[in-house]
């Protein structure tokens, strides 16, 4: 829903598409060009989660170390 968006809300990818459409403005281009970066944050270091979000623990293991699991694994109670 969030990416693809619903009849109330574009969606990430609809304002992406919607931005390669206005290209010919160099602030457009830039901005694309930082969006598309495959650079790791250095201050979730790829977790996606500030250090707030961080603190809460499933079974010792942080919501990025479980996000992380195969989805099956994740649902097994006391398996984490």
């Amino acid at each position: 829903m969030i990416w693809e968006g619903t009849d109330d809300f574009c969606g990430v990818k609809g304002i992406f598409d919607w931005l390669e459409t206005k290209t010919y403005k160099m602030p457009v281009r830039v901005y694309l060009s930082k969006s598309r970066t495959y650079r790791t944050c250095r201050t979730c270091h790829g977790r996606r989660l500030n250090d707030v979000a961080l603190l809460y623990r499933i079974d010792a293991r942080t919501l990025a170390d479980v996000w992380r699991m195969p989805v099956e694994r994740s649902r097994r109670p006391h398996r984490l």
